[in-house]
C-alpha cells in the first residue's frame, strides 16, 4: 500500500519575486543620495568574466572631484546569482578568512549582510569623513571669496 507523501519543498523559502544582488544594490544607490541631500552618491559597477560576475559598490563625492571609495564587492557565478560572496571594508580578519560568513545563499541572507555592511562603523566613518571634507571645502571657498567691501 502506497503512503501519501506531503509536499517536501520548503514553501516558506520559495518566493517568485526574488531580486538579483545587482538589483538590490542599485536600490540602495538612490537612498544614500537622498539621505545626504545629494552630497554623496553611490554607484554599482558590474563586470562579467569567465569566472563569474562582480558588482563593486562605491560611494562617490561629486564635490570632491568625484572622489570614489569602494565599500563592497559582490561576486557570484554567471548563471546563478545565489549564492553570493561579499568582501567589504567592514570585514574583520577572521571574516576575510572564512567563506561561511561571507557567503549568502538566499536573497534574505544577502539583504541582511548588505544592511550590516552599510550600517557598519567603517562605512559610517567613510560617509562622515566625506561629508566633513565637503563641508570644509565649502567653508574654505566662502572664506576665500572676495568680500563686497573691498
Amino acid at each position: 500500500m502506497a503512503t501519501d507523501i506531503s509536499n517536501l519543498w520548503p514553501l516558506d523559502a520559495i518566493h517568485v519575486d526574488v531580486r538579483t544582488p545587482r538589483d538590490i544594490l542599485l536600490m540602495q544607490t538612490g537612498q544614500l543620495q537622498q539621505a545626504t541631500k545629494g552630497l554623496l552618491e553611490s554607484q554599482v559597477h558590474t563586470t562579467e568574466a569567465k569566472e563569474g560576475v562582480s558588482h563593486r559598490f562605491d560611494i562617490i563625492a561629486p564635490a570632491l572631484g568625484n572622489y570614489r571609495h569602494s565599500v563592497m564587492t559582490v561576486k557570484h557565478s554567471r548563471d546563478m546569482p545565489y549564492p553570493t560572496t561579499i568582501s567589504s571594508i567592514a570585514d574583520t580578519l577572521s571574516e576575510r578568512m572564512s567563506t561561511d560568513i561571507n557567503r549568502q545563499y538566499t536573497e534574505e541572507d544577502f539583504i541582511e549582510r548588505v544592511r550590516e555592511i552599510l550600517g557598519s562603523v567603517q562605512v559610517v566613518a567613510v560617509i562622515q569623513s566625506l561629508l566633513a571634507r565637503i563641508q570644509s571645502a565649502k567653508s574654505a571657498s566662502v572664506a576665500d571669496a572676495p568680500s563686497e567691501e573691498q
